[in-house]
């Protein structure tokens, strides 16, 4: 099972750290970085399921994706907003049988793979649109992963 944790593009900053951060939209810097991504991350898997945040900048993110790969998009899932839990995404992916991309934010996703390669307290960055790339190494349930590269 392969898992690509995927950051949003840049976003403008307006509404930045305010009640209103989850309406932030894609630039047009951010907009050109994601469909570059897209064409790359194509090259890497079939059919994965796309899951994102409910967040503007993640659905913006990941209907890009979709538009560039016809990748389907599966869900929008509260629980990836920037300050959710990674602990309990750790046992969900753990528990992935199929191919996914994850669309969400810093620090969370640095944050979830540190713990899915077994270096929880350590935070693995990424920048707008960077993608980590990992790949399961054991059984489901268990779900040791192995972080093959990550795009910048």
């Amino acid at each position: 099972m392969r898992l690509l944790l995927m950051r949003h593009g840049q976003a403008d900053v307006a509404n930045m750290g305010t009640s209103r951060d989850h309406l932030r939209p894609l630039t047009v810097q951010g907009v050109e970085e994601v469909v570059e991504r897209a064409h790359l991350l194509k090259s890497l898997m079939d059919q994965p399921r796309l899951i994102h945040s409910p967040y503007l900048r993640a659905r913006q993110t990941a209907e890009l994706v979709h538009k560039h790969t016809g990748w389907p998009i599966a869900c929008v899932w509260a629980d990836l907003q920037p300050e959710s839990d990674p602990v309990a995404l750790e046992a969900w992916c753990r528990d992935q049988q199929e191919d996914v991309i994850l669309i969400a934010h810093m620090p969370l996703l640095g944050l979830l793979c540190a713990r899915l390669i077994d270096e929880p307290g350590r935070i693995c960055p990424l920048v707008t649109a960077g993608v980590h790339d990992l790949q399961m190494i054991e059984p489901v349930g268990s779900g040791v992963f192995h972080l093959l590269r990550t795009y910048d």
